[in-house]
């Protein structure tokens, strides 16, 4: 039995003046006939499905938000109407602040121009650092994400913001939650962990730190500990997913969630082990995209990670 994993961020229109509009935006309107056209191959199910093996599809879809845009609730009557259960993914520090450092980031591209990005670049970096694109330069895997908040975001949004932005309401408070989500039936909570840094480059104990972090703050916020997990920026790899493994298992968690483009990473069945791994794709903003990505990932679905015939399997 195959499980695809969809993974969304905002749903409804772009507005080009707002930076907040250029994280991953899918129109309201697609983004249901995308859900239509996925529910006429399978049934939605839930992690908690997953985990049990309660599966009686060939095919099967998982449905997540990953940092809660304020803009789902444009779609979650209709999901519960549906009986389409779905999975919210807040960070911690994303629902507490209101935003984020790639919101940052989106300002310094929206109100800076290139020259003056690549200036600050190539004194905070280097020069070689300036030739990349400052959009993937801002959140590389093989940079330490401290430092470049620290010695580039950070001083080149003081220069972008105006005062008082940005303002908060661009993703679901802590209150949304009590009110609207925590404990609603169809509706599951995934922690997305404290900081939304990339995690390539931390060591068990920063992994530990960061998954612990998120726990008591959803327990002090919503009394209640998530057990399954979304990876910040999901691209998945290897050393990580061993890494989180460890931690992950020692905290009772049941999955880990990745995002990756790569057909052979968009879809799996499940593995008898927990926790148990699952990729999703990002979902693509036309209705032709998906339809293909979806094509593709029913194709190519291979094992969750890790399978038994895995070279990397067993590894503590």
């Amino acid at each position: 039995m195959i499980v695809v994993g969809l993974n969304y961020h905002r749903i409804g229109e772009r507005d080009p003046d707002n930076p907040f509009h250029r994280l991953h935006t899918v129109a309201e309107e697609i983004f249901r006939a995308q859900i239509a056209l996925a529910r006429a191959r399978g049934p939605f199910v839930s992690l908690g499905d997953i985990v049990a093996g309660r599966l009686s599809a060939d095919v099967s879809f998982l449905l997540t938000f990953d940092d809660a845009s304020a803009s789902i609730e444009a779609v979650r009557s209709w999901l519960l109407e549906q009986r389409m259960p779905f999975h919210v993914c807040p960070a911690v520090e994303i629902t507490a602040n209101g935003f984020w450092i790639r919101d940052k980031v989106y300002w310094i591209i929206a109100r800076l121009d290139r020259t003056e990005i690549a200036e600050a670049v190539t004194a905070a970096l280097g020069p070689s650092a300036a030739k990349e694109d400052f959009y993937y330069l801002t959140k590389a895997p093989n940079r330490q994400p401290e430092e470049v908040e620290r010695v580039l975001i950070e001083p080149l949004f003081a220069r972008a913001a105006a005062p008082g932005e940005p303002r908060a309401g661009a993703y679901l408070s802590w209150d949304d939650y009590r009110r609207r989500y925590a404990g609603e039936a169809g509706i599951g909570l995934v922690s997305h962990g404290t900081t939304h840094r990339r995690m390539e480059m931390m060591d068990e104990i920063a992994l530990n730190r960061e998954i612990t972090d998120a726990e008591k703050a959803f327990l002090v916020e919503l009394d209640v500990v998530p057990r399954d997990f979304a990876v910040s920026f999901g691209e998945f790899d290897a050393g990580l997913a061993h890494r989180l493994d460890s931690v992950l298992t020692r905290r009772g968690y049941r999955t880990v969630l990745w995002v990756d483009s790569r057909a052979k990473r968009l879809s799996g069945r499940v593995s008898p082990r927990l926790p148990i791994h699952i990729p999703r794709l990002r979902a693509p903003e036309t209705i032709a995209g998906f339809a293909n990505v979806l094509d593709r990932a029913i194709a190519a679905a291979g094992p969750f990670w890790p399978d038994p015939s895995h070279p990397a399997a067993g590894r503590p």
